[in-house]
């Protein structure tokens, strides 16, 4: 338990450094990126992080043990972004577009391979952690994690107005501490002990076409997992508007680049303050019923946003504080509803299954892009709190899944 929580400070540490809704935006601007194709790094992420997940949940059933896939996978994630510093400081200014290129492969490969081993990161996590201290153990990672994280905020504030460091050096440093950080977090995931699973001779374990077309019967019998996929549907669209609260920031309230960092540091105090929350409620009151207060957070962000743009600038802070409550516990909470829904032999499967079905969310950032360019960021703001809206409509009809799964719920490994 100790050693994931160790993963956990410094893989959100170093995330910070990395922020896809301050950082990553602002510098794509400098880079000269267009408003479409900032909201195409949020595709890439999305995308990244849902393609993968089915063709990992078959790779690892019937294993008896996930770690090995999981430590190769995000090593060669991790690797591949170690060039971006050293390009971004040899080719930032005098070739930018060259740097957007590659930024944009590399990128897009990180959150391909982190999504593929977050299959297996999400089942050790459900095999090494009881499911009465489950939301309680996310909950503490979120906090410790998001701690750190505050002092990463602080040191991005730092670093982006230290006279000493003119672009591109400021962004390559903070890369260069990111990096720290995703390799750290890797270091801390070989020290598990990872608990030996139900293993499958090789001959039983299905093809990937078998594998799939258990997909169907897992949401036929499941009307709760089929209400998460739709609600993660639509507050991901709430989230369209994610890239761009940082350049709203800057373009329309004249905000400096180095409050940016602030921003950053607000947005980790809010994981810090709710992580713990949101795992007591999980725990007390059902995943189901927590999952609805975190679609409440979502889709105060756009409101907070939109109340900024009409002369009251201090609502902007609270976007970004709310931003930091629910970017733990959208997945915390919302894996949590997920493990209540379906049978142990089933999980695997149903990860991949709700991830892949996520995937068209990726496209939520590109449209929010052409959106912007077409329209101004109050209509990306509004239509975000529609989505918004619709989301937590759904959330709140999600039952306790819990007693559904403990009174027999159809298992459908077999079918």
């Amino acid at each position: 338990m100790r050693v994931l929580t160790l993963d956990g400070i410094c893989f959100w540490a170093g995330l910070a450094f990395l922020d896809s809704e301050i950082v990553v935006p602002v510098l794509l601007a400098k880079l000269g990126a267009s408003d479409p194709m900032i909201g195409f790094s949020r595709f890439l992420e999305v995308l990244g992080f849902t393609l993968p997940a089915l063709l990992a949940a078959h790779a690892i059933h019937g294993l008896k043990f996930h770690k090995p896939v999981l430590l190769r996978t995000l090593l060669i994630s991790r690797s591949g972004m170690l060039v971006l510093p050293i390009v971004l400081v040899m080719f930032g200014l005098s070739h930018p577009k060259i740097v957007l290129a590659i930024f944009f492969v590399l990128y897009g490969a990180f959150w391909l391979m982190d999504g593929y081993a977050a299959v297996s990161w999400f089942d050790i996590v459900a095999k090494c952690i009881p499911e009465k201290y489950r939301g309680r153990f996310l909950g503490v990672m979120s906090m410790t994690g998001g701690i750190a994280a505050i002092g990463s905020g602080l040191a991005v504030a730092l670093i982006l107005k230290a006279p000493s460091l003119a672009f591109p050096n400021n962004f390559a440093l903070l890369l260069t501490l990111f990096l720290t950080g995703c390799f750290g977090s890797q270091f801390f995931l070989s020290l598990i002990r990872e608990p030996e699973g139900s293993a499958m001779p090789e001959e039983e374990r299905p093809t990937f076409g078998v594998f799939v077309k258990k997909a169907g019967p897992l949401l036929k019998h499941n009307p709760d997992l089929r209400t998460l996929v739709i609600a993660r549907m639509c507050l991901a669209g709430a989230g369209m508007a994610a890239p761009f609260y940082a350049l709203f920031a800057q373009r329309n309230l004249g905000v400096s680049i180095a409050s940016l960092g602030v921003y950053a540091a607000v947005k980790s105090v809010g994981r810090v303050g709710t992580g713990p929350l949101w795992g007591w409620l999980s725990d007390r009151h059902t995943a189901c019923k927590t999952y609805r207060w975190v679609a409440v957070g979502i889709l105060l962000i756009p409101v907070s946003a939109l109340a900024a743009g009409t002369g009251m600038p201090w609502f902007l802070p609270i976007a970004f504080l709310a931003m930091g409550s629910v970017s733990d516990g959208i997945w915390m909470v919302g894996t949590n509803v997920l493990f209540e829904t379906v049978h142990e032999t089933d999980r695997p499967l149903a990860v991949g299954v709700a991830s892949l079905l996520h995937a068209p969310a990726s496209l939520f950032g590109v449209i929010g892009g052409l959106l912007l360019q077409a329209t101004d960021f109050k209509t990306v703001f509004v239509v975000s709190m529609l989505f918004g809206v619709a989301g937590t409509a759904l959330a709140w009809k999600l039952s306790t899944g819990g007693d559904r799964r403990k009174s027999g719920q159809v298992e459908v490994t077999g079918v």
